[in-house]
Order: structure tokens, then sequence, then C-alpha cells
């Protein structure tokens, strides 16, 4: 290329050089690496030059500029560092790309309201727990103006109305009654313990004492008066001194029944006259007799009774009113609780003689 035939106008721009083409070390830093790439290949800044050339030489000089920026881009991604770099660009860029992407789908579309937020859900207050029910009480309460008692009695020697063969000391009376409490509270029935009672009245009884109205309790269980209305029913006392001995009372339940009765007594028979001349066995049978009478239908049990019973209910019909447990003759209280109302029992024998009863009520 001839110097006459090649005019090169290289005017400088901005203090910059005339003409210096960039070299493109082979050990360029990662830095300038990846300041001259923005993609793939990456654009590279060419030199800050403005080049005016005319003819066949201008295209030259071209050609060769072209040159030099092919060669420093090729050695910038050739070689096993600028295809870690290029594939490392590629990642980052589908990177961004699946970010921007799901960025812009969770935006709210143009247009369209702004979602609600979310309301506040509050939690129901937790439910008052009820109180639990008070234990329903291991033995029931009693009526307050009545009551029913059992009893047995534990008599010492020389102790009131003691038999004769009571010879244990008033010590030796207190431990045997607090025994029998014992059992008694662990469930022995009373009736069976009742048989070692030294109070006789009571023993014939199965222990029953009686029922009786608060405001007409007898006199011989006055001591005993407080410590029975303490009691629940079936709940049994502490040993509690008598003047006939220790006692251990049980109440029990007040239960009555209503009945009418008509009596035929014997000689000897218990409270019976004098006049009363028969016999056991004739007794026993006009009791039969009468009883069949009564038993016939339309009979009227209580005028039948006001004329041939033996006993002071005659004159009021033969009724005995309502009585409760332990009032009774044992055999005449367990049959008129085993009928039922209207019903008459078959002859029952009692120490006061034999007996026809018709339950009431």
């Amino acid at each position: 290329m001839g110097r006459a035939a090649v005019a090169v106008a290289i005017r400088e721009r901005r203090g910059q050089p005339r003409m210096a083409l960039p070299a493109a070390p082979a050990a360029a830093s990662r830095g300038d690496r990846r300041s001259h790439m923005s993609s793939k290949t990456g654009p590279i800044d060419p030199p800050r030059l403005s080049i005016s050339v005319t003819g066949a030489a201008g295209r030259a000089v071209r050609r060769r500029q072209s040159r030099e920026y092919a060669r420093v881009a090729g050695a910038r991604t050739s070689g096993p560092s600028g295809c870690i770099l290029a594939a490392m660009t590629r990642a980052a860029l589908s990177c961004l790309v699946l970010l921007l992407a799901a960025c812009d789908g969770g935006a709210a579309k143009s247009g369209e309201p702004p979602a609600e937020p979310a309301k506040k859900v509050e939690a129901p207050p937790p439910a008052k727990a009820e109180p639990a029910a008070p234990p329903a009480p291991k033995y029931p309460q009693g009526e307050a103006d009545e009551a029913c008692a059992k009893i047995v009695v534990v008599a010492w020697q020389g102790a009131e109305g003691a038999e004769p063969t009571v010879t244990r000391d008033k010590a030796a009376a207190q431990a045997r009654a607090e025994e029998l409490r014992t059992k008694l509270s662990s469930g022995t029935g009373f009736a069976e313990l009742a048989g070692e009672s030294d109070e006789p009245k009571t023993k014939a009884k199965g222990g029953a004492m009686g029922t009786y109205a608060k405001d007409k309790w007898p006199e011989k269980y006055a001591p005993l008066k407080d410590v029975v209305f303490a009691l629940g029913i079936g709940e049994t006392s502490a040993a509690v001194e008598h003047p006939h001995g220790f006692v251990v009372a049980q109440r029990c339940k007040v239960e009555k029944v209503h009945t009418r009765h008509i009596l035929v007594r014997y000689a000897g028979a218990k409270n019976a006259e004098a006049k009363i001349k028969r016999s056991k066995e004739e007794a026993q049978k006009l009791a039969t007799e009468l009883h069949a009478e009564a038993s016939k239908a339309g009979a009227d049990f209580e005028a039948l009774a006001k004329k041939r019973s033996e006993d002071s209910s005659a004159e009021r019909g033969g009724d005995l009113g309502s009585v409760g447990r332990g009032m009774f003759a044992p055999a005449f209280e367990t049959a008129a609780f085993a009928l039922k109302p209207g019903e008459l029992s078959a002859v029952i024998e009692t120490d006061f003689g034999f007996h026809v009863i018709q339950r009431v009520d």
C-alpha cells in the first residue's frame, strides 16, 4: 500500500490516542472480562476513535480494525476460562428470566381491584366448665321430725335391767359394743347381730326399736334421741352409754302400713282378760272361720271386726291406723307389709292370739 495513495486523517477525540487499537492480553483478569460482556459473546467496547479513511486505503483500515475486534472477542470467549464464563452467564440470565416471570405472574393485573386483606378470625371463648355436682351422700338424710331405729344393747354386770347371766364388766361391755359396731359398718346384717343383744324386747324383734315422732320419743330411749336423729339412713352410731348398757344404733327408713285386724285370744295369751277360757286350738279354729267369712264376696270387714274382734281396736272396726316398722309383733309386721291394699292375710299367730289382717293402704 503506497503512502502517496493513502490519505488518512486521524483526528484525536477528546485527548484520546490517535490510533490505538485495544490489546487483548491472554491473561486478562476475570473482572475485565465481565466488564466487556453483557450477553453470550458480549459486545466489545471499541476504542473511542474517530477514523476518516478514503478509498481503498480506508477499506483496508476498516478490515484490519474488524479483524482486531474479532481477535479480541475470540480471545475472551475461547479456551476453558472463556467457556466457563459463557456458561455461567447463560445460567445467570436464565435465572433472571424465571425470576422476572414469577414476579410478573404474582403481581395483580392492572384494572383489577386490590385483594381484600384477610379477615382476622377470632377463636371462640373457651366454654366454661360446669361445676361438678357434689357427690351423693353415702347415707341419705332422714326425716327431720320422725325416725326409725334398730339397736343392739351390750349390758355389763349391774346395769339396769341386766340379766343375772351377764358377768362382763363395763370396760368389756364397751369393747364388745365397738366390735359389733365395726361388723355393722362393714355390712353385716342387723338381724344377724341382734341375737347378741341384752335387751329382750328389741332382741325379739330383730333389734327393731320402733318408729317414733321426735316429740313422742319414748322416755326409755331418751339418751338415743339426738344420736339417732343425727344419723343418715343406714348409718351406724358409735357405742353410746345407756343405763341398760352400751347401745349401738342404726337409723332405718321410715315405712308405714295402715291395717285393720280381727283378734281371737285364748287363755294365757298376752294381755288376755281372765274371762277368756278357750284353748289355743279353739282360738285358732275360730280365727279360721272368721277368715272364711271375711273372704266372701261383698263381706264388710269393718263390721265383722266390730262384732267379733277381742282387741281394743274393735270399736274402730279393727283400725290400727298407719304404723311404722318396729311397732308390731314381728309376725304381724311381716304379714302386714307383704299385703297389697284391700288384701287379707292368712291367720297369723302372735303372743296376743290369732289375727286376720286387712291392709287398708
